[in-house]
């Protein structure tokens, strides 16, 4: 099983520097430039240097076997390097998928990269960074996507950006500390109050509800 997790825009130094520098796509070499990085040379722990909500939600009380597991399984998609495991070591940088042209640079290479390995794609990435994936999938990959949302009092659901964060992050944290490699097994996921609803999900769309608070 992949997984697949978009990056955060808040980035935080207070980290320890990594040793492992992520191995750039030749794509990625061709797109960086001077201008896309904020001055410091260092490279960090792409897991530790990514510090939005989502990622505060997926750090909680993991270990470092949690973080090695993740390691060979989760993907972080950046509009800079391509793709990025937990453990690689990158420079804090600003470039995202609204900078012109970068949809058409990048073209299928992602998918590439990720179809070579022949393996179910859970999909924890928002919009903006799974359009790197998605226009060049076919039948044989098994793409799920999934969404969280939440149940007012009257039956109601509703969803936004926080939700999902929250969402995504803490499902990851599930991965880690429970050792899912059967993405069937995402269905068990009951962290936050969420469950798997059925009758909204299909083959290629998950979606968990919890009530609101």
């Amino acid at each position: 099983m992949i997984i697949l997790l978009s990056p955060s825009k808040e980035m935080t130094k207070q980290t320890e520097k990594s040793q492992r520098p992520v191995i750039l796509l030749d794509k990625a070499k061709e797109l960086s430039q001077a201008s896309d990085f904020l001055g410091d040379k260092a490279h960090y722990q792409a897991l530790n240097l990514y510090n939005g909500l989502q990622y505060r939600y997926l750090k909680k009380d993991l270990n470092s076997d949690d973080l090695a597991f993740l390691d060979q399984r989760l993907y972080i998609i950046s509009a800079l390097y391509g793709l990025v495991r937990p453990l690689d070591g990158i420079r804090p940088y600003r470039k995202d998928f609204k900078s012109k042209g970068l949809y058409k640079a990048w073209g299928d290479t992602l998918y590439k990269v990720l179809s070579q390995q022949e393996s179910p794609i859970l999909n924890l990435a928002s919009k903006e960074f799974s359009k790197t994936i998605t226009p060049y999938l076919n039948t044989n990959d098994r793409f799920i996507t999934v969404d969280f949302k939440e149940a007012s009092a009257d039956g109601e659901l509703k969803t936004h950006s926080t939700i999902s964060k929250k969402g995504r992050g803490q499902m990851v944290n599930f991965i880690a500390r429970e050792r899912i490699t059967d993405i069937n097994a995402i269905k068990n996921f009951t962290d936050m109050a969420y469950s798997y609803r059925d009758d909204l999900s299909n083959d290629a769309h998950w979606v968990f509800v919890r009530p609101k608070d």
